[in-house]
């Protein structure tokens, strides 16, 4: 029954705690090496020693006796040695192994030949006996040093070599055979044990071992399994963020020409139905980008490669921005917002202003969503070593308690309300993330009808404030700046985006030049009229944009000419793309869809400020008289 537990326990991958029948045979092969190691030293020593007694006993039991038994004695050693040679050899050492009884055969007839020598002590003088006596104890006891692995070898050889002694001293009927008897007796006694203590001393170690090496292949064999689990889980985080990023990159492109064209439209259209109905074209389509972000930021999460951009900015700005924006929002409804800001007029802080934004946006958000009535309360405070809390509260209906951590899992809602609005349950996931990213943490307090607290804690050391200049972005986002006498190359292959990026562009007085593919922006960044700027879409045929802005730069260097500055206009946006970008050569990253104040910083950025329009400057002199000078082909600028 233990080895079938055993053997149960093994399939499950348990370590044995008896030894199954395959260990019981390793067993016993380790037994049968370690008795064969010495069995030829020990047959010729052994051999070696009779021969000596044989001199001494000779005189005492005539030649004749003597010499056959020690005759005996060399052919019941002789087998034991031969199979010591032979064990050495591989090629017999696995069929000494299937006959292992031989062993034991030659054992046991090498003790009854020297328990026949014990037996003559019958009819010896008590001197003779006496050492006779003494030289059998002291070959039994110095033979189960090397037999005691296995009790078995150790019974066969000392139990008929002292028994038959045992018998010779008792038929001597004096003091001598009595004692000598009894003491040979308690011999027996005192090996028996000691080789059946030695034996379960070596099967404890041999099981150790045997656990020890099953433990090392059940860990050999989790790590595989794990390795190989990391090489799946690795790929399939692979295909998927391969997947999101073409999907990302697919979605964004024709969001780009929606969006693009909306505005256009509704620049185009005065009246207000048209406009009204252009308006919610774009706030649909700007709610679908931002689902897109979304599941994109849930990407990175969920893969570790979720991205911060630290910079030094104006958190007091910040707050007054988006207190602005939900005021307004909350102004036609039964909500009142209230900002309790407890910091500076001017608060410099350093941290990732998109982030932190982004997480203020989402609990802003699901407040507005979530009240009806009542109230909304948006506080910040701040200490001395930067840790900033920003709490929002409302009285909204609340979430009940067992709900609380259900509302930061992806995809889920909690509460009545939640099930009710629309959403996709990944908004509070993002802002818990994004504020652990941070260093700080998103909690929550509710109580159904009362309402809900989100508190979001994250470090902002201060910063100092820069210096008041008047940037070229700055500048840009002014309406009405014209870059006239500027050349910008758009290579773009899709024919809606080039459409709106042209339209943007000539509305802004530059001259534009087309490109469809990888190997035309190529001639005509290099063309006699160089461009000013270039505007590289990635993905295009022949040759993507990267490939491209490597062969430029090449080509440019050979020419020993200046470098035109290359953007990239994309849908992707990952921090990876952007050192894509970077490492090829570009000097800008422009992402789809973009603003007309984003195409105006970028310009701005790279050829100037731009000539003021009557509407910029209200001045006579700002009208479309000035004439630019562009240099020659712009400033090179860097990834921003």
């Amino acid at each position: 029954m233990p080895r079938k537990v055993e053997a149960a326990n093994a399939a499950a991958g348990e370590l044995p705690t008896v030894l199954d029948d395959d260990g019981t045979a390793r067993f016993r092969t380790k037994q049968l090496d370690r008795i064969l190691a010495h069995s030829a030293v020990a047959a010729v020593l052994a051999t070696a020693f009779a021969w000596l007694i044989a001199v001494f006993l000779e005189p005492v039991f005539g030649a004749l006796l003597v010499h056959a038994w020690f005759a005996a004695k060399v052919l019941s050693a002789a087998p034991r040695f031969a199979l010591a040679v032979a064990y050495k050899n591989p090629r017999a050492r696995a069929t000494i192994q299937r006959r292992a009884s031989l062993l034991y055969w030659t054992l046991a007839l090498d003790g009854i030949i020297w328990g026949m020598a014990g037996l003559a002590s019958a009819r010896a003088p008590a001197d003779a006996a006496s050492m006779l006596v003494a030289c059998l104890a002291v070959v039994a006891t110095v033979a189960t040093l090397g037999l005691q692995v296995r009790l078995l070898a150790t019974a066969i050889f000392v139990t008929p070599l002292l028994a038959l002694s045992v018998v010779g001293l008792l038929l001597r009927f004096d003091g001598l055979g009595a004692f000598a008897s009894a003491g040979l007796a308690l011999l027996i006694v005192q090996l028996w044990v000691s080789g059946f203590a030695t034996e379960k001393r070596l099967t404890r170690e041999f099981l150790s071992r045997e656990q020890l090496s099953k433990s090392l292949q059940i860990q050999s064999e989790t790590a595989r399994r794990l390795e190989e689990t990391s090489d799946q889980l690795r790929r399939q985080s692979a295909v998927k963020s391969m997947f999101l990023g073409t999907m990302s990159h697919e979605l964004r492109t024709p969001l780009h020409g929606i969006l693009g064209i909306t505005s256009m439209m509704r620049r185009d259209h005065g009246d207000a139905d048209s406009a009204y109905r252009l308006g919610i074209i774009q706030a649909q389509g700007e709610h679908l980008l931002g689902l897109i972000s979304a599941l994109l930021d849930v990407s990175r999460i969920e893969t570790g490669r979720l991205e911060l951009h630290p910079g030094t900015f104006d958190l007091a700005e910040e707050i007054r921005q988006l207190s602005d924006l939900y005021t307004e929002r909350t102004s036609a409804t039964a909500i009142a917002f209230v900002l309790d800001a407890r910091i500076p007029k001017h608060c410099w802080v350093v941290g990732d202003p998109a982030r932190v934004r982004q997480v203020l946006h989402n609990l802003l958000g699901n407040a507005v969503k979530f009240t009806k009535r009542g109230w909304i309360k948006f506080s910040i405070s701040r200490g001395e070593a930067g840790e900033t809390v920003f709490t929002v509260a409302d009285t909204g209906l609340g979430i009940p308690a067992l709900e609380h951590s259900a509302v930061f899992e992806a995809f889920r809602q909690a509460g009545e309300a939640a099930q009710r609005e629309a959403g996709t349950g990944l908004g509070l996931t993002i802002a818990r993330e994004l504020a652990r990213a941070m260093g700080g943490d998103v909690t929550l307090e509710s109580v159904v009808g009362v309402g809900s607290k989100f508190e979001f804690t994250t470090s902002l050391p201060a910063a100092d404030a820069p210096l008041v200049e008047e940037s070229n972005a700055t500048v840009a986002d002014r309406p009405g700046r014209h870059f006239a006498g500027y050349r910008v190359l758009i290579a773009e292959d899709n024919d809606v985006n080039a459409f709106i990026a042209e339209a943007l562009l000539r509305n802004g007085g530059v001259e534009v030049i087309r490109a469809t593919s990888g190997v035309e922006a190529v001639k005509a960044a290099m063309d006699k009229q160089r461009p000013h700027l270039v505007l590289m879409d990635l993905q295009m045929p022949q040759l993507d944009g990267l490939a491209a802005t490597v062969e430029i730069r090449r080509q440019e260097k050979a020419a020993c000419v200046s470098q035109v500055p290359i953007v990239a206009m994309t849908a992707n946006s990952s921090r990876e793309d952007m050192a894509m970008c970077e490492a090829a050569g570009m000097n800008g990253f422009l992402s789809k869809p973009f603003s007309d104040a984003e195409l105006a910083r970028i310009l701005a950025d790279h050829l100037g400020p731009g000539i003021p329009t009557l509407a910029d400057e209200n001045d006579d002199l700002g009208s479309g008289g000035y004439e630019a000078q562009p240099p020659l082909v712009g400033r090179s600028g860097t990834v921003h």
